[in-house]
């Protein structure tokens, strides 16, 4: 169920983000009148507690603020790489824990899960 939900909220983005693909020529009183149509439906998610909408409406801002300066992502996984940069980050930071506390046990574990972490940075940046 979980996994449908997931998809669903995927495609639902996708389709989001192309419709939004024509907004590199877009004037900027465009994408000013887009930015707020998007944050009123935001509002209203927000109010209404639809979590779901409020992250599509999320997505749809980003990708609008992305287009309507021009940006382009530098690699196709940025956002990949982005979250396993902040897996690295967290299991740093557990293992400075561990390390404070003085926990053999902690150690070994958080060692564990940041060499994995950065082992999938490492092969998301194609190293």
């Amino acid at each position: 169920m979980r996994a449908r939900l997931t998809l669903a909220l995927t495609i639902a983005t996708s389709l989001s983000l192309a419709s939004l693909s024509g907004w590199c020529a877009s004037t900027p009183q465009d994408c000013a009148g887009e930015r707020q149509r998007l944050s009123e439906a935001m509002k209203e998610a927000r109010l209404a507690g639809d979590n779901v909408r409020l992250t599509r409406l999320e997505g749809e801002l980003t990708a609008l603020n992305e287009a309507c300066r021009g940006l382009v992502p530098v690699q196709q996984n940025h956002a990949a790489i982005e979250a396993a940069t902040r897996e690295v980050s967290r299991h740093e930071a557990a293992l400075r824990q561990a390390l404070g506390r003085n926990d053999t046990a902690g150690i070994e574990l958080n060692q564990r899960r940041l060499d994995h972490a950065r082992r999938q940075l490492d092969a998301l940046r194609g190293r």
